[in-house]
């Protein structure tokens, strides 16, 4: 997830999250917090194929990404 300019960020899924491969926007539901730390669980927010919803999907930020081309990213 590109979270700014050089700033890429690495998350892991639990279990099925329909739709985030097809999603074109995705968003975290950090309840109120306006940081995340390694290792948290979050819960991603991800545009679902039925107008107005949305599927709710549980994921842990493993980390920042050193290089973005990991990601598949344009190389600085």
């Amino acid at each position: 997830m590109s979270t700014g300019p050089n700033d890429d960020r690495l998350f892991e899924v639990f279990g099925a999250c329909n739709d985030l491969d097809f999603a074109q926007q995705i968003a975290l539901d950090t309840n109120s917090r306006t940081t995340i730390c390694s290792g948290n669980t979050e819960t991603l927010l991800v545009p679902s194929t039925f107008p107005g919803g949305s599927d709710r999907c549980q994921v842990r930020l493993l980390g920042k990404v050193a290089d973005a081309s990991l990601l598949g990213g344009a190389p600085d």
